[in-house]
């Protein structure tokens, strides 16, 4: 039935295991007999930008594009300053504030904002 496989990242961060703690932020969804989790939106873009690989730099910058031009309005703020405050994802939000400040000001400002409260800039 199915063709891909799916994986899983299993990160521990000091003594807490950080799949446990990013797991508030997937929701349930079954697939066939299969039950997995997915990622709100404001996970999955720091996810995506988190380690690209050399061949998809271009195909992932316009799909963090194409999802921040078509929710910026319902994307929050808070859950990605709660994720950047277990330590991960620094460089992925100053790849979000590098790819969204030319097309999207005001949302580069916000998330300038969390950057130098709880991240550093790169």
């Amino acid at each position: 039935m199915f063709t891909q496989d799916i994986t899983h990242k299993h990160y521990q961060l000091k003594d807490i295991s950080f799949s446990r703690f990013i797991s508030q932020y997937t929701l349930p969804y079954q697939l066939g007999t299969k039950k997995i989790r997915i990622a709100c939106s404001e996970l999955a873009l720091l996810e995506t930008l988190y380690n690209i690989p050399t061949d998809k730099i271009g195909y992932c910058r316009e799909l963090v594009i194409k999802i921040i031009k078509k929710q910026k309005k319902t994307l929050r703020t808070d859950i990605r300053e709660q994720i950047l405050r277990t330590q991960k994802y620094h460089t992925s939000i100053n790849k979000l504030y590098d790819i969204i400040s030319p097309i999207e000001p005001l949302l580069a400002k916000q998330v300038l904002s969390i950057i130098k409260k709880v991240s550093y800039v790169l």
